[in-house]
């Protein structure tokens, strides 16, 4: 049911039993996920995160680095298993450990692929691997059309 609402393109309401919601808030879509970190460049390599993806792929993840399309493997340094929570006003991660909570209208680059939902927020970098990521995506478009819609 919640997929084919998404491939409607209309929201889900979905109740959350650990998440508690503000003043008109409503939980949207929720899937586990890992949260994943990577280690940092070199001091040497002067690289622009803002122009770099994370892809997933045979096992192994990659940066690729626009504009030229340079592949470079990515090293994990660290994965945090938990549950990516998407509400009309936040994402969250939901975790014992390394969680987060982003507004929504704060969401910078927001990358996805088909097993990688990436987005940045200032100067920090949030990824997230879960096989539901093209719902995801999908979700977060959506909240961001309305988003738009109700600011102009």
């Amino acid at each position: 049911g919640q997929a084919k609402l998404i491939d409607s393109g209309r929201l889900p309401n979905r109740f959350h039993p650990g998440l508690d919601l503000r003043e008109y808030e409503i939980c949207h879509f929720y899937v586990p996920g890992i949260r994943l970190f990577f280690t940092p460049f070199l001091e040497g390599e002067a690289l622009d995160p803002t122009r770099m993806v994370i892809r997933y792929s045979g096992g192994r993840y990659y940066y690729i680095v626009k504009p030229q399309e340079i592949l470079l493997p990515a090293q994990l340094d660290e994965a945090v298993a938990g549950e990516l929570v998407i509400t009309s006003q936040r994402i969250l991660f939901l975790a014992v450990e390394n969680g987060f909570e982003v507004p929504l209208q704060s969401l910078k680059l927001l990358d996805c692929s088909a097993h990688i939902i990436d987005f940045q927020v200032k100067d920090r970098r949030y990824t997230v691997q879960t096989d539901a990521a093209g719902y995801a995506e999908k979700v977060l478009k959506l909240l961001l059309q309305t988003r738009l819609r109700i600011n102009t």
